[in-house]
């Protein structure tokens, strides 16, 4: 039974730990460097990128996977909002 619990909160553990990094490197290091109108938009492609990022450097086939799957989809989702913050700071 323990072994089951485990295998079941791991992957809980896993995204909450990596959302709370990334939402602490975002307003910690990065906030200062965007306006807060691309926070949103360019804090999901921040999401994204991480889950591609940890997938291909896990080792374990089971977060790999999911990690990456997870990452697409956050990335192909949110493209909109990468063109949007083109617009939003005046690039194009």
């Amino acid at each position: 039974m323990e072994a089951g619990f485990k295998r079941l909160i791991s992957p809980v553990l896993f995204g909450l730990s990596l959302g709370l990094a990334s939402l602490l490197v975002w307003y910690k290091f990065l906030s200062s460097l965007f306006p807060p109108e691309v926070y949103r938009p360019l804090h999901h492609w921040m999401y994204g990128l991480s889950l591609l990022l940890v997938g291909a450097l896990k080792k374990s086939r089971e977060y790999g996977r999911f990690s990456l799957s997870l990452g697409a989809i956050l990335l192909a989702d949110d493209f909109q909002d990468f063109l949007e913050i083109f617009s939003l700071l005046k690039i194009f």
